[in-house]
Formats: C-alpha cells, sequence, structure tokens
C-alpha cells in the first residue's frame, strides 16, 4: 500500500522531532499517550496512522496550547501524509490515472497549506491541481482550484488579484451547475469588494450566495453570510438593518451547534450596541462571544470580545480597565497573526492611552496599529486610525497634526461609503474649527 512506502523509523523520528521543536515535552508526551491509545509503536509509525495520530495530539494539546495552534500543529503532521501519496502517485504509470489523482493531493496540500499561512506554496499548489484537474477532465476540482487561490490572494489583500480568480472560478462553477462552488466564489467577492468599500457589489454577491445556499439547504453556510451582509449594513450605517441580520444568524447557528461564526455573530450584535451607545448591551453581547470563543478554544474570537468589550469599558469611563483587556487581546492576536484584529485592538490601546493621558504609550500604540491597519490594505481600517491619531493630537492640543490627519482619513475613503466613519471625521472636525 503506498501508506506504507515511507520508512516508518524516519517518519516516526520526523514526527517526534516535529512535536518536540512545537511542544517540548508536551508534545512528547500528546505522541506516547496518543500512540498507546492507538496500540502503535512510537518507533513504528506509518502514513496510514498519520490522520487518526493527528487528531488525537490536537485534541489532547488544545486545552493547553489553544484550538488555533492545536489545529495547526494538526495540519503540520498530515503534510507527511500528503506528501508521501504524491510521491506515490508520481509512480502511476497511466497519465491519465496520474493526474486524476494528483489533483485531489495537491487540493489537500494547497488547503494545508493556505491554513498554515505559507501562501506561496498554497498558491504552487493550488496551480498544480488546477492543471492536474484539468488534463484529466475533473472541473469541479479545477474551480476549487481556482477559488483557492483566490481565497489565498484576498488573505494577503490582494484584491485584484483575489477578484480575477474567484470570477474565473465563478464562471467555470456557473458552466458546470455546480451550485456550492458558485456561492463560495461569490461569498469570496462579497468579501473582497467589502473591504475595498465596494458595498454595493458586495451586497448583490452575497445576497446571490445567499439564495444559493438557502435553495441547497446549507444551513451553516446561510448563517454566515447573513452575517457577511449585515456587515454591509453595518458600515452603511443601517443599524437596525445590521442588527436584525445578525440576530437572524445567531439563531440559525444557535439551531445547528454555535462555534466560531456564532461568537462573530455575538461580537457583531455588540458592535452594534457600542455604535448605539447602549455599552452595558454590547459587554453583555461581548461576553456571550467571549463564552462561546472560551468553550471553542478559539483564540481569535475571546480576543475580539476582549477589545470590543475595552471599548464598552473606555466609553464607561473605566480606563485601566480598557487598557488591561485591550493589552491582553494584544498578545495573543499577534501570536496568531489576526492582522485585521491587531489592528483594531491596537488603535483602541491608544485611545485608551490617550484618555489616560500617557501620550508616548498612546503614540506608540498609534504607530503601530496604522502600521496594522496597512498591512491589511483597507481603506476603512486605516481611515480609522487616522481619526484616532487625529483625536489624540488634539487632546494634546497639536490642532494642525489633528487636521493633517484628518485629511488623510479623508483621502483614504474617497469615493467610499462609510457613514459611521465619515461622521467621526466630520465631527472631529467640527471640534477642530
Amino acid at each position: 500500500m503506498p501508506q506504507e512506502s515511507i520508512n516508518p523509523m524516519m517518519l516516526s523520528m520526523e514526527i517526534r522531532t516535529l512535536l518536540q521543536r512545537e511542544l517540548g515535552e508536551m508534545g512528547l508526551l500528546a505522541l506516547r499517550k496518543q500512540c498507546l491509545d492507538m496500540g502503535v509503536e512510537m518507533e513504528r509509525i506509518t502514513v496510514r496512522d498519520i490522520p487518526r495520530l493527528a487528531r488525537g495530539i490536537a485534541r489532547s494539546v488544545a486545552p493547553m496550547v489553544g484550538q488555533e495552534r492545536a489545529k495547526i500543529l494538526e495540519r503540520k503532521l498530515l503534510l507527511y501524509k500528503h506528501l508521501a501519496e504524491l510521491g506515490e502517485v508520481k509512480k502511476t504509470g497511466d497519465p491519465m490515472l496520474r493526474s486524476q489523482r494528483e489533483a485531489g493531493i495537491y487540493l489537500a496540500l494547497a488547503t494545508t497549506h493556505t491554513f498554515l499561512k505559507e501562501w506561496e506554496e498554497a498558491i504552487k499548489d493550488y496551480k498544480r491541481a488546477s492543471s492536474a484537474a484539468r488534463q484529466s477532465r475533473q472541473p469541479l476540482l479545477e474551480a476549487e482550484a481556482y477559488r483557492g487561490i483566490g481565497h489565498v490572494h484576498r488573505n494577503l489583500n490582494e484584491w485584484e488579484e483575489a477578484a480575477r480568480w474567484l470570477k474565473k472560478a465563478l464562471e467555470l462553477s456557473e458552466s458546470i451547475g455546480d451550485n456550492a462552488g458558485k456561492a463560495d466564489a461569490l461569498r469570496g467577492l462579497g468579501l473582497v469588494y467589502w473591504n475595498q468599500g465596494d458595498f454595493e457589489s458586495a451586497e448583490k454577491a452575497y445576497k446571490e450566495a445567499l439564495e444559493i445556499v438557502r435553495r441547497i439547504k446549507e444551513r451553516s453556510k446561510e448563517g454566515v453570510i447573513i452575517i457577511d451582509l449585515g456587515n454591509v449594513y453595518n458600515e452603511r450605517g443601517e443599524l437596525d438593518k445590521a442588527f436584525d441580520l445578525y440576530s437572524r444568524a445567531a439563531e440559525i447557528l444557535e439551531s445547528i451547534g454555535g462555534g466560531e461564526e456564532l461568537a462573530r455573530a455575538y461580537n457583531n450584535l455588540g458592535d452594534i450596541m457600542l455604535q448605539k451607545k447602549e455599552w452595558q448591551k454590547a459587554i453583555d453581547f461581548f461576553e456571550k462571544c467571549k463564552h462561546e470563543g472560551e468553550k471553542i478554544l478559539n483564540e481569535r474570537m475571546t480576543s475580539w470580545s476582549l477589545f470590543n468589550m475595552a471599548e464598552a469599558y473606555l466609553n464607561m469611563g473605566e480606563v485601566e480597565k480598557a487598557i488591561s483587556y485591550s493589552e491582553n487581546a494584544i498578545k495573543t492576536l499577534k501570536l496568531i497573526d489576526d492582522v485585521r484584529g491587531a489592528s483594531a485592538a491596537l488603535k483602541l490601546l491608544g485611545d485608551a492611552y490617550a484618555a489616560a493621558e500617557r501620550w508616548e504609550d498612546s503614540e506608540k500604540a498609534l504607530a503601530e496599529a496604522l502600521d496594522y491597519a496597512e498591512r491589511t490594505r483597507s481603506p476603512h481600517n486605516i481611515s480609522r486610525v487616522y481619526i484616532s491619531l487625529a483625536e489624540e493630537r488634539m487632546k494634546k492640543g497639536k490642532k494642525a497634526e489633528a487636521r493633517d490627519f484628518l485629511d488623510k482619513a479623508r483621502k483614504t475613503l474617497e469615493g467610499i461609503e462609510a457613514k459611521e466613519i465619515w461622521a467621526q471625521i466630520d465631527a472631529l472636525s467640527g471640534r477642530l474649527e
């Protein structure tokens, strides 16, 4: 069998080295326990053992290291399986059969590299998958590979390139009647348009995707896309519409077991309450987000709830609590490389330091927030930091610098519909007159 082709002793040594490098003694203990549970000798692990081994180790270490790191470790272990399978497939004599099998394996490799944020390798393997799928006449896999490339570029905030590949995937999915693939491509395009500030196109794409997932009865995806659609109305300042959509998404996601997307729905409901200046209601929703995040060991959503609660506490005058919550969130967001979250948390921390008149700390936090915001290439994120910089300078009596930052915010948002942010700019401009 192909899975038996790698020398088990060599494979076992590589796995031990990986686990020790990633987790130290904890990794070796987890390996030993999982091998005992499976009835496998630690020195005789085969490729066939890897899926169960990876799942078991990830499950056992998650309470100590968090779900994000545990999943990363699982994917790193699965790379051994995918590469071994690829090596065996390359020995296949029949070119058509070889291409058929290569397409699926390259997709698995690319998906793993994407999860690990190994973007260059992911794109290479998605392109190899699309080529193999095309040669073996597997249009479903070809479209999936195109979507994968689009999603990688989207994660890199390369919006134009992301849109190009997602449109290519959409066209192919439409031609073969692949509704699930079509919905995924449309949702990806909606995310691209939303990040570019093109809310009209984002709304259109999300609504098309929503119609499809409802038709094919994909309840979890329905909940996710309803949140995305709510984000469009949120950015437009149509808060009641956004609140209704987030509430509907939460109902759907609660009915199918919750998870990260339910935490996201709670977080966004809290954001609406922040904008309505109903601070305690906002905190209540963020606590629900935090609870759901902790339940599933999701560091990202737990951290988002913390810095969003910090904003509520800051507005309630509890500055030290706001600083503490923000600092705790930032540590994790940086660790898991959540650029958008780190930008928002650093901005909030800068606001809190400014409220405490810790000017050196506020300047440092806001400068770092701007660096992260620029990495997102999102005009909304960047303009929000400029507004915080303007307000911080105004508090220090540096009105000329404050005006410069407001001008930068205006230029960043030029031609973009963002009602809430424009209102902040106008209010701050009025105070500077």
